[in-house]
């Protein structure tokens, strides 16, 4: 998850090695998931990889976020993700 505007990189799954797991769906959102993410993998497979510029009202909107490692995602943030998905199963545990 990368700022659209200037750049800054909140979130690099691949540099750190820990994918993002998430029940496609589940309300309430939990940071980093957002809207954007869901529409994003909605009509993607396994091994599938799509760019999403994406508008911060999809994002974390006013409210910005703070992620479990502290990261602070500020409000009214646009970002472009960068989504591979590894890996769909019936449910998630």
């Amino acid at each position: 998850m990368t700022d659209a505007n200037d750049g800054v990189v909140y979130i690099d799954t691949k540099r750190t090695k820990r994918p993002i797991a998430f029940t496609y769906e589940r309300r309430p959102l939990i940071p980093p998931v957002c809207v954007a993410l869901e529409e994003g993998v909605r009509t993607m497979r396994r091994g599938g990889v799509r760019v999403v510029t994406a508008k911060s009202k999809n994002v974390f909107g006013d409210r910005g976020a703070v992620l479990t490692d502290g990261t602070r995602i500020p409000p009214g943030t646009d970002v472009t993700l960068e989504i591979t998905l590894e890996e769909v199963s019936n449910s998630y545990l």
